[in-house]
């Protein structure tokens, strides 16, 4: 009895899933409508007013900005030397920091700030905006 009613149940789920999509016969039609009505109705704007050196800007500053630090700390070169007499043999070394490797890294960071700064002058001017039944102006003030 038990297992006549599972199986009506899931011959029922079944049959539910199978015929949901025929139901759904107009959905496709509706979020396209729903879609247009929305792109419709936001303003366009001409000319942007983002910032289009943002992301590489800070990228560069921050593997800049580490490059420089791990210079400065893990990526030291170090040189060894061992001398030798009579009594026995001494050993020493030294570790510099390596500053070809610690410039590089100051000039990406500083061409990435060169980079956050000039994309946001670019950023800073005015544009235009057009959306259904009106035109506008865009204009952000820096100082």
């Amino acid at each position: 009895m038990r297992t006549m009613m599972v199986r009506m149940m899931v011959m029922m789920l079944c049959g539910l899933l199978l015929a949901a999509p025929g139901f759904a016969g107009d959905l496709h039609s509706s979020i396209d409508r729903a879609a247009r009505q929305a792109a419709a109705r936001q303003p366009t704007p001409v000319a942007g007013i983002r910032n289009p050196y943002l992301w590489p800007g800070v990228a560069l500053l921050a593997g800049g900005g580490a490059l420089a630090v791990l210079a400065g700390t893990a990526l030291k070169q170090t040189t060894a030397a061992c001398v030798g007499d009579l009594f026995g043999v001494v050993c020493g070394g030294t570790e510099q920091t390596n500053k070809a490797v610690l410039w590089s890294g100051i000039a990406a960071a500083g061409l990435g700030a060169t980079l956050l700064a000039i994309g946001a002058h670019h950023a800073a001017r005015a544009s235009l905006v057009l959306a259904p039944g009106t035109v506008g102006v865009l204009k952000r003030l820096t100082w």
